[in-house]
């Protein structure tokens, strides 16, 4: 167990993360909310390199699959959808200094983002783990803040930042849409503090009220996950 009264959590208030549909930006303040009625301290903090998340992920991501699936390019490649096909095709012909410079960027990403930790007296970071609520998989692009954007960018720019730092992660269920359709929070750890986190992870989740559709119905959480 652990005590919300002496945890100090992180905000980051960069647009990167901060960019989201209304039912998740409603949700993600009143899960804020209960943190801090739990006792938990909030912080708004800054890492303005987070601006370069998806440049740095699809280089790094785009040269190293491939190479892992090079043989499956050349023998089988009528095999791999075409959006993923062209991506691991674009990564085959990515000049090798792109990819170290994408490289060099992770570890500046990675630096910034223990600099804030450190500077805050932070025990973690909470943001939404995608912008936008449950979508179909027949779904390209997604409308934020009237924008549109490829879903593959939006749900890549939230959570990439800390795939790429391999800070640990949890993601929760913290509401649904009118729709019923959930969406979803993410605390961020310090790195191989693990059992803090999911420490954390267990409070915020016995704190908050099971989640409901519009006929009161009880959701089962695990079913989210």
């Amino acid at each position: 167990a652990i005590n919300l009264g002496t945890t100090t959590f992180g905000v980051p208030d960069d647009p990167v993360l901060t960019r989201a549909q209304p039912s998740v930006s409603s949700a993600f303040d009143d899960t804020c909310g209960l943190l801090e009625d739990a006792g938990a301290k909030l912080v708004n903090v800054s890492v303005p390199e987070l601006a370069e998340t998806l440049a740095i992920e699809f280089a790094i991501v785009m040269a190293e699959a491939a190479s892992y699936y090079d043989r499956e390019l050349r023998d089988r490649s009528s095999l791999i959808s075409e959006g993923i096909r062209v991506l691991f095709q674009s990564g085959a012909v990515l000049p090798s200094e792109d990819y170290l410079k994408a490289q060099r960027l992770r570890s500046v990403l990675c630096r910034a983002l223990d600099r804030a930790f450190a500077e805050h007296g932070l025990d973690a970071m909470c943001t939404p783990t995608v912008p936008m609520p449950a979508y179909a998989p027949t779904d390209t692009h997604v409308t934020i803040a009237g924008r549109e954007e490829p879903i593959i960018d939006a749900v890549v720019r939230t959570t990439a930042p800390f795939n790429l730092s391999g800070l640990p992660v949890v993601a929760m269920p913290m509401g649904l849409t009118e729709e019923g359709l959930p969406v979803s929070v993410q605390f961020v750890g310090r790195a191989y503090q693990e059992p803090a986190l999911l420490a954390i992870a267990a409070e915020y989740e016995r704190l908050r009220e099971p989640l409901t559709v519009n006929d009161n119905r009880p959701i089962n959480r695990q079913s989210l996950r």
